[in-house]
């Protein structure tokens, strides 16, 4: 499924979980500016969360610190990108090309997404040309400009034009006119956005029909707080009930429901305590990012397949969710702070234990040993070489890595970072695989790195020493393309 897909699917939910609470709580309050301040709100929100990036549930301070320490006693090659040739299977004629249901479902709703926009441009373009065509007259008025056309035209405005009909009176004008202070046709281009990324989704249609029954509200208690008579005003909604707009993006005076208008035009003030109810949306923003906005559109990295990790003296990596500040560093009996503890242990052989204390805080005791008679040393003069007669690693890499075939089968791709030491006579040791997507690529990516010829070892003071290196390597599928490209010619053939 495409990242554009995720993202839309991310933010309808995004959406509907704030806008359907807005529903039950907000809907029928007669807080016309707060209302409408929360729809858009809810619209800007379900666009913005699901681009957040935001590790919320994984900080972990003493990952932050291993990692650190850690850094300091490897070195990391350049990524070797494997390329699997796509498999030779038998594709039927008149299926070669066609796409998998992951891909069926990109492209309906690319589809869907372009007849929206397409049919908000034509709409657009239509509504353009028919404003100023065959009006009797125009006239500016607050800063609007003013087209009356002959016939039963329906009252609209759109942006800072207002068409009329020859027959319109006073509180049509003023209606229109507070459409327009009130800027209502950029919340419908907001919309539009939204609801074209949002097609499928029936909670950003439900939410457009609530703004614009809210804008209605707006301009009609604009038009009330003029000083004209509400009955008399109610009389003339009804008596221009009979006619409708043809355009769907404008502010047409008779837009909503007759009923709800009329019913909000009589209904009591809603109280001031009521504006609390917008603080519902807090937790669920809260809830929304929580839930979207963990890093999940980037390519993640997994563990080790079936593999566990052996509790060896450097290479032990625990990961404890520790909330920040609540860390507590202790080498070989000491408190220290991080980059003292970073400091002692530098070229030294650690093991970590971890507790939680009865105050809840996490504390990460180090007992920090002498290095070995033959430690691998962190910077060395020079580092170690692959030998040049080979020529560059890559090339021997890529001539005898091969893309397991059960691994192409199963569809498994990503990065396996396999750790090794280069030892004194450039021999290939203590080879270990740190991440995996699976098992296979992790054998395959091991038996290259151990079948690897002897390198010239790593020099320090004039002498030879062992040094430590992490190779990433990246598994990576064909993609649909090149596969329907290789069917469609054997299904030619």
């Amino acid at each position: 499924m495409g990242s554009l897909t995720l993202y839309a699917i991310k933010s309808s939910l995004t959406l509907a979980l704030l806008y359907l609470p807005y529903t039950l709580l907000m809907r029928r309050d007669t807080l016309f500016r707060m209302n409408r301040a929360m729809l858009l709100a809810i619209a800007v929100l379900s666009l913005v969360v699901p681009c957040l990036d935001l590790h919320i549930w994984d900080n972990s301070a003493v990952a932050t610190f291993e990692a650190r320490q850690e850094a300091l006693r490897e070195i990391t090659l350049p990524t070797l990108v494997v390329s699997a040739e796509p498999l030779q299977k038998s594709p039927l004629k008149g299926e070669a090309s066609l796409p998998n249901r992951g891909g069926w479902v990109v492209v309906i709703y690319v589809i869907g997404m372009l007849a929206i926009l397409v049919w908000k441009a034509a709409g657009l373009v239509r509504l353009a040309r028919f404003i100023p065509s065959g009006c009797l007259w125009t006239d500016q008025q607050e800063g609007a400009t003013i087209y009356c056309h002959a016939g039963q035209v329906s009252p609209f405005s759109w942006m800072r034009s207002i068409v009329i009909n020859e027959g319109a009176q006073g509180p049509v004008m003023q209606h229109e006119l507070a459409h327009v202070r009130l800027g209502h046709s950029w919340d419908i281009l907001l919309l539009s956005l939204v609801e074209a990324l949002q097609w499928f989704n029936p909670c950003v249609w439900m939410l457009d029909a609530s703004l614009r029954e809210v804008h209605e509200y707006e301009a009609d208690d604009a038009v009330l707080r003029r000083g004209i008579s509400a009955r008399e005003y109610q009389l003339l909604l009804i008596e221009k009930a009979v006619v409708s707009s043809r355009y769907p993006m404008v502010n047409s005076f008779n837009h909503s429901l007759l009923k709800n208008r009329i019913t909000m035009m009589t209904k009591p003030r809603t109280p001031k305590w009521a504006r609390l109810k917008v603080l519902y949306a807090v937790p669920l923003t809260l809830l929304a990012v929580g839930a979207f906005a963990s890093g999940q559109l980037r390519e993640m990295e997994k563990p080790i397949a079936g593999q566990e990790t052996a509790p060896t003296a450097s290479a032990e990596k625990k990961v404890i969710h520790a909330k920040p500040g609540t860390l507590r560093l202790i080498v070989d009996g000491k408190e220290m702070t991080e980059q003292e503890a970073i400091n002692a242990v530098q070229g030294k052989e650690i093991q970590n234990t971890v507790t939680t204390q009865p105050d809840g805080s996490t504390e990460l005791q180090i007992t920090a040993s002498a290095p070995d008679d033959d430690p691998v040393v962190d910077v060395p003069d020079k580092s170690a070489e692959f030998p040049d007669s080979l020529g560059n690693i890559y090339a021997w890499m890529s001539r005898n890595i091969n893309y397991p075939k059960e691994a192409q089968e199963k569809k498994v791709e990503g990065r396996v970072s396999v750790q090794f030491i280069i030892e004194k006579d450039g021999s290939i040791n203590e080879v270990k695989t740190l991440r995996s997507p699976d098992s296979l690529l992790t054998a395959e990516a091991e038996r290259v790195v151990k079948a690897m010829p002897k390198w010239e070892p790593a020099m320090k003071d004039g002498k030879p020493v062992r040094m430590r290196y992490v190779l990433p390597v990246l598994f990576k599928l064909p993609s649909e393309e090149q596969i329907a490209t290789i069917a469609v010619g054997e299904a030619a053939e």
